[in-house]
C-alpha cells in the first residue's frame, strides 16, 4: 500500500522525495524510495517552490507514476484535497479505481456534500461509499429514534 498524504508520517526520511518531486523528475522510481520489506510506503505531498502542482497532479506523469506504483504495491491510497475548493481534485479522483468520500460529522453541511458529489462525474469517478469522520457516538444516538444507540440508555440497566 502506498499513500500520497498531506501530512508526513513520522517514519519519512527528510531526504525522501515527495510526490511533486517525483513527478517533476519524470524518471523511474528508485529503489531507495521503497523498503522491500515494508508493506506500507508513504509519499508525502510537500509544497515545492516554483512547481505547478495542479498541472503535475492532473498530467500524464501522475498516471505513469500510479502505474509504476501498481507494480510495487497491491493497493494505492491517495489522500486527496477537498473536492469543492480544489479545482483539480475531481481530475485526481478520476485516476482512482474507487473513491470513498469523507465528510466531517455535524460540520460538513448536506448541501456541501451534495455539491461535492456532483463535481465527481459518475462516468469518470467510482464513488463506492461515504464515510463520516469525527462522529461523537455519545451524541449521535440522541438525534434519531431509528438509530440503535438511541435506545442504549433506556436498556443499559436491563442487561447489566
Amino acid at each position: 500500500m502506498c499513500g500520497a498524504g498531506h501530512q508526513p508520517a513520522p517514519d519519512i526520511k527528510p531526504e525522501q522525495r515527495g510526490l511533486i518531486e517525483l513527478l517533476e523528475a519524470n524518471e523511474p522510481l528508485d529503489a531507495q524510495q521503497f523498503d522491500g520489506d515494508r508493506k506500507l510506503c508513504i509519499i508525502p505531498l510537500r509544497p515545492v517552490e516554483g512547481a505547478n502542482q495542479e498541472e503535475l497532479l492532473t498530467g500524464e506523469g501522475f498516471v505513469r507514476l500510479l502505474d509504476e506504483l501498481g507494480h510495487h504495491f497491491d493497493q494505492i491510497v491517495l489522500d486527496l484535497p477537498p473536492i469543492l475548493p480544489v479545482a483539480s481534485a475531481p481530475v485526481i479522483a478520476s485516476r482512482a479505481d474507487a473513491v470513498v468520500f469523507v465528510a466531517r460529522w455535524r460540520k460538513t453541511s448536506s448541501f456541501a456534500i451534495k455539491a461535492a458529489l456532483k463535481r465527481l462525474p459518475d462516468d469518470l469517478v467510482n464513488v463506492v461509499g461515504v464515510a463520516l469522520n469525527q462522529v461523537d457516538l455519545r451524541k449521535k444516538g440522541y438525534f434519531d429514534k431509528h438509530d440503535a444507540t438511541y435506545y442504549y440508555d433506556h436498556y443499559r440497566e436491563y442487561h447489566a
